[in-house]
Order: C-alpha cells, then structure tokens, then sequence
C-alpha cells in the first residue's frame, strides 16, 4: 500500500464523520424548534388501582320505599271578590270627567255620557201658621158697653135689638160700623153711636202683634 492510498483513506473517514455530526445537528435544531413534546414513559409499577363499591339499586319492596307516603297538598279555596255596589260605581262615574272611549279617523273622540245625577227633592222647612189671637171687650170699659135706650122708645115700652158689624183698630178703638139690622132706626143710631164713641178692646194680635179685625155682635134693648 502506497502512502497516497492511506492519506486518501484517511480524508475520507473525516469527512464521514463530519457528516454524521452535520447531520445529527440538525435533527436536535429541528426538535428544539418544534413544540413537540416527550411524555415521560410511566411504569406499569407506579399506578395504584382503587376499587370503588358499586351500590345496587334498591328493590320495589324495599321497606325504606314502600313506607315513604307522599304529603298530600290541599289546594286553597279561591278568593271571591265582594259584590259591587252599583250605586257607589254610578255615584264615582257621575263624580268624574267623561272618558274617552275610541278615537275616529275625522279627529272626533266619543265619549262615554255619565249617569244622570239623581235629583233628591228640595224638602222646605214647614213654616208654622200664624198665632192668631181675637180682639175681646176690655173689662175696664164695660159699663159704657150698652147703648142709651131712646127716650120715645122707652116711653112707650117698645123694645128691641140691633145686629152690626163694626171694625176695631189696632188700639182698641172702633174704626167704623155697619148695621145689619135693626128693629126700630133710633135703636141703630144709638148703637152706633155708642160704639164709635164709647167701646173699647184689647186688639187683636197675630204673632205678638196688634192688628185689626171685624166682628159682629146684636145689642138687645129690654125693659128691666
């Protein structure tokens, strides 16, 4: 073997060599650039096994089953409203401004007319009768009552009776008189002279207040 032969020999186990480690390199830059990772390998002889008891379903005659009673629930009763009052609901709608019912399409809005009110007759206080009280003869003027019996008359023993109606005044004096009837005039005129001149009475009142009145009396003329 020549010396030539051994050199060349040599160069190219290096450059065997050279390649494998180029090579190799590049295998652990392309798994260092990657993010694959390399789960550690778990030996069989770690793992533990736990045995988990499995519980049977229970049976249908189970006494834990068959004596459980469901509670039975009792639905309430239902809440009746009170009846409404119509006349309290007629009384709030008279009371309140009329509703709009529906809207047309011309801009009118219909209403809903409230009740008519109900109208109580107006009961006026009854305004008691006047007390009403008559004259009657004052008693201080009772012996000017009987008229002066006409001499003639007298003379001849005629008698009579003179009916008349006279008004009296709010003083008690007689305002005026009419005859009525007379059995003889002389017996009329002294009756209504005495009366203008000579009576006297207590007026007449209505409500504490003197007022007049007319009354009508007969003066007798007799012979004691």
């Amino acid at each position: 073997m020549s010396y030539v032969h051994q050199q060349t020999s040599w160069i190219e186990k290096q450059g065997s060599i050279g390649g494998a480690f180029i090579i190799n390199g590049l295998l652990i830059a392309g798994l260092m650039l990657t993010n694959h990772v390399v789960a550690p390998k778990v030996l069989e002889d770690d793992l533990t096994v736990i045995n988990i008891p499995v519980k049977k379903p229970p049976k249908i005659n189970d006494p834990e089953i068959t004596s459980f009673v469901p509670p039975i629930v009792v639905p309430k009763p239902p809440i009746t409203p009170p009846p409404r009052d119509e006349r309290y609901i007629a009384d709030i709608i008279d009371k309140t401004v009329p509703i709009i019912a529906s809207g047309s399409a011309s801009g009118t809005d219909d209403f809903i007319k409230p009740l008519d009110p109900v109208i109580e007759p107006i009961i006026e206080p009854a305004i008691p009768d006047p007390i009403f009280i008559g004259a009657q003869q004052d008693p201080k003027y009772a012996n000017r009552f009987q008229p002066l019996y006409p001499g003639s008359l007298l003379r001849q023993e005629i008698e009579g009776s003179v009916k008349l109606r006279f008004l009296i005044r709010a003083d008690g004096r007689v305002k005026s008189v009419k005859i009525l009837s007379a059995s003889h005039p002389r017996f009329a005129a002294a009756a209504e002279k005495q009366a203008l001149k000579k009576w006297r009475f207590i007026p007449a009142t209505r409500d504490g207040r003197p007022v007049e009145q007319w009354k009508t009396i007969t003066v007798s003329f007799t012979i004691n």
